[in-house]
């Protein structure tokens, strides 16, 4: 039987005693309509709230709803581990107070599961629908522009500012991103050029499926500038530091809770599946069938931009799958890599899984290559990754 996750993040508003209506993809419809109420407790410092929920239908489903973020109370029993469905299945009308949480950690999130086929179909062809309409600019007030490949990503402010704190903060920064405008940045020939020759600066980027993309002839992300005769004002962001793969697959996250993560480069490379022209994977130009279809992305690079864009849950499904694909035969590769020297946390279930299996690892072959580009000079393992390995071995 096929799970199939979703996460819902909501950040608490700014003043207390304002209500949030949480807003369910299509593929959620049958769990009706939710509120989360906020409001500052009696001991001072700490928040609390209920949420309430009506219209709730079968629940077949669902295997999972849980509340995390604050304790749950139903009346003034706690209730262990967050689990709503329970509640919710006894009562279709209800709700749950709960508590316990401080100013400075104010995000609550809602946890949906479901499973069975019909589930992964529904999710993934609500994404692909989405998805489709983010390279038009009717009805959006946000452009995502990659000068890079000259694509751009059309999608509203309301949507960004509530998932993400960052992308909220932003818009009342002062900064450029924050001033409306009316004609789309369009970069000269020469600057696009010298675009495309700068690559990310971290291993298992989506650049390579960005290039995919170009070379199978996708036009669904590509710049509408010219034949568009929408003339409201905008946001623009330039994006320079992640892919389009990437960024346009966490846009659908946010609006439909579904996300597809795409296998590790490592996985590959221990496969020997891996091409020696810029590092593309063999079998990935054979996945794009339709160049339009929404490709899986690299949780590394999900993790990176979950973790800038202040998306908690996004952070934690990012290192669930990249914590499901280590294996004896890739973790040595994972152990040397960029991404695990910088974020802490990716370090931590990267270390944790090589000290726990060592004995095979040490022997494996991708352990050995890595061992003779240190001899060679061409690498070395970072000081962060070694001490959190010493203490463990």
């Amino acid at each position: 039987m096929k799970l199939v996750k979703t996460t819902f993040t909501f950040t608490s508003p700014p003043m207390p005693f304002d209500e949030q209506l949480i807003q369910f993809p299509p593929s959620l419809s049958n769990l009706g309509s939710w509120i989360v109420f906020t409001s500052p407790t009696t001991a001072g410092g700490t928040f609390g709230g209920h949420i309430c929920w009506e219209g709730v239908g079968d629940l077949s489903r669902i295997t999972k709803l849980e509340w995390r973020g604050a304790k749950l109370f139903k009346g003034f029993e706690l209730q262990p581990g967050g689990d709503l469905l329970s509640a919710v299945k006894e009562k279709k009308d209800g709700e749950c107070y709960f508590g316990g949480f401080k100013e400075s950690d104010v995000r609550v999130s809602l946890r949906v599961e479901m499973s069975g086929e019909e589930a992964a179909v529904n999710f993934t062809r609500a994404a692909s629908s989405f998805a489709d309409v983010l390279s038009c600019r009717h009805h959006a007030d946000v452009r995502s522009y990659f000068p890079r490949f000259g694509r751009d990503l059309w999608t509203s402010s309301a949507l960004l500012s509530s998932r993400s704190p960052y992308v909220a903060q932003l818009f009342k920064s002062g900064f450029s991103e924050s001033q409306m405008k009316r004609t789309p940045s369009q970069l000269g020939k020469k600057d696009v050029e010298e675009g495309r020759t700068k690559s990310s600066a971290f291993d298992d980027s989506d650049d390579e499926r960005d290039e995919v993309l170009t070379q199978a002839g996708d036009t669904q992300g590509g710049s509408r500038v010219a034949e568009d005769s929408c003339s409201h004002p905008f946001h623009e962001f330039v994006v320079t530091e992640t892919a389009y793969t990437t960024y346009r697959a966490v846009v659908v996250y946010l609006a439909t809770g579904h996300i597809s993560f795409a296998p590790l480069t490592s996985t590959l490379r221990a496969a020997g599946a891996s091409s020696g022209d810029g590092g593309t994977p063999r079998n990935l130009a054979s996945t794009v069938q339709d160049p339009s279809s929404l490709l899986p992305a690299s949780p590394k690079s999900v993790y990176r931009l979950a973790h800038l864009l202040s998306l908690v849950d996004l952070q934690d499904l990012a290192l669930a799958s990249i914590n499901s694909q280590l294996t004896i035969d890739n973790v040595a590769y994972e152990l040397f890599s960029e991404v695990t020297s910088v974020y802490d946390e990716i370090a931590a279930a990267v270390v944790a899984f090589a000290s726990k299996h060592w004995a095979e690892v040490k022997q494996s072959s991708a352990m050995k290559e890595m061992e003779s580009r240190v001899l060679r000079g061409e690498t070395e393992l970072s000081g962060k990754v070694s001490m959190k390995l010493m203490k463990l071995l």
